[in-house]
């Protein structure tokens, strides 16, 4: 699988490619036109409001909405509880009660 950015925002989650320039634009010339990215590319955008469901691993979150799934994978716990954590705060200021959140 090809590793995602996730970007949140107050109303949104972003689902992003990132593209890794190599070597460092500034330490070679210009590369042409062809060769040149975006440095990120969304995938998918999901509003806070579509999810439904938040399934937490250990270093692991799906979240869920009632058209897609997205599994994550983290670094650390700490990272996946910190997400969770956002996303279920943001949901929470929109519905005025709490999101489902599963454990493994």
């Amino acid at each position: 699988t090809k590793p995602i950015s996730l970007i949140i925002s107050d109303v949104k989650l972003f689902f992003t490619s990132e593209y890794h320039q190599w070597p460092l634009p500034r330490l070679q010339p210009p590369l042409p036109a062809h060769l040149r990215g975006q440095h990120f590319q969304v995938l998918h955008e999901l509003d806070i409001d579509q999810v439904t469901v938040l399934l937490k691993g250990d270093k692991m979150l799906t979240v869920s909405s009632d058209t897609k799934c997205f599994e994550l994978t983290f670094a650390t716990v700490r990272a996946t509880d910190d997400v969770i954590e956002l996303i279920a705060k943001l949901w929470e200021g929109i519905y005025k009660f709490p999101l489902d959140i599963c454990t493994l």
